[in-house]
């Protein structure tokens, strides 16, 4: 499997894995420990593209840069695409689209994508990790230059913006945003934080448990804990650090499941960290 960009639960026993480069999806199976083939999502990809009038999405580049997977509580995939930045809602087998969303990155920085190139603001640093958050929204990690959260939907109220984020992220309630459409939907900024402010590092993936959002680093080799994002400030505050053992390198994809971390790396290695001790499982 080409290097292992995301990961997500698809059940209690079975963790998705996806490649950036491939629109295969491999699970691992924790009962039989065996890595096998889940499914493949670029016929459905195509299909919608050919239905938006366009044959652009059946180039070879058109099907690559996934970097983040996500479920909710009805058994849908959400896959993130980071150049174009688009975010698909699939059905469980991948065989269908339902529905895509634009996160408009360009409103973050109040410019256009001309302008964002003029910035120097590299596409492939923009979409790297992604949250459902149950309101209906999305949370997506800028990689770098400099490192954004975002929050991206489609409208808030003036109330909302003095109030903090809640890191419970109930996924049963995610659907409303991603209505199921032939139309590709724009979510736009709701809230922004400054990662970069209180953080060399760079975003690689983000993971939620317990009301707390866990940001990873490739750069730092580091998971930062965050334990709410206020509204009311740009800027975000650690709650702790947790460093990853030096064996680790080019780490891409986190998800969390009781005290255990589930990390994956670009050696397409699927890497699994509880407390102090690490269990590396290769992938072919």
């Amino acid at each position: 499997m080409p290097g292992l960009s995301g990961s997500a639960w698809a059940s209690e026993e079975k963790l998705l894995l996806l490649s950036d480069r491939s629109t295969q999806v491999q699970a691992y199976d924790f009962n039989r420990k065996v890595i096998e083939f889940y499914g493949d999502f670029a016929q459905a990809v195509k299909d919608f593209c050919r239905s938006q009038g366009s044959e652009a999405c059946d180039e070879k580049a058109k099907l690559t840069n996934w970097e983040a997977i996500a479920t909710d509580a009805q058994g849908n995939i959400y896959i993130l695409q980071e150049n174009p930045v688009l975010v698909y809602k699939l059905s469980s087998d991948l065989g269908k689209v339902l529905g895509v969303v634009r996160p408009r990155f360009e409103d973050v920085f109040e410019a256009n994508q001309q302008d964002l190139l003029s910035l120097e603001i590299e596409q492939n640093s923009l979409g790297e990790g992604m949250v459902l958050l149950g309101n209906g929204r999305i949370l997506i990690s800028k990689e770098k230059y400099p490192s954004y959260l975002i929050e991206f939907g489609k409208e808030t109220s003036q109330a909302e913006k003095q109030s903090s984020l809640s890191l419970e992220f109930p996924q049963e309630a995610v659907d409303s945003g991603f209505e199921n459409s032939i139309d590709i939907i724009d979510f736009r900024p709701i809230s922004v934080w400054n990662f970069s402010s209180s953080s060399k590092c760079d975003i690689s993936d983000l993971s939620v448990f317990q009301g707390q959002l866990y940001v990873l680093s490739e750069k730092c080799n580091l998971i930062t804990v965050l334990s709410s994002l206020s509204r009311k400030s740009e800027n975000v505050e650690p709650l702790r650090f947790i460093p990853l053992p030096r064996a680790l390198s080019q780490v891409e994809s986190l998800s969390m499941k009781g005290a255990q971390y589930f990390i994956g790396s670009d050696f397409s290695k699927f890497l699994l960290s509880k407390k102090q001790s690490l269990n590396v499982l290769e992938m072919e």
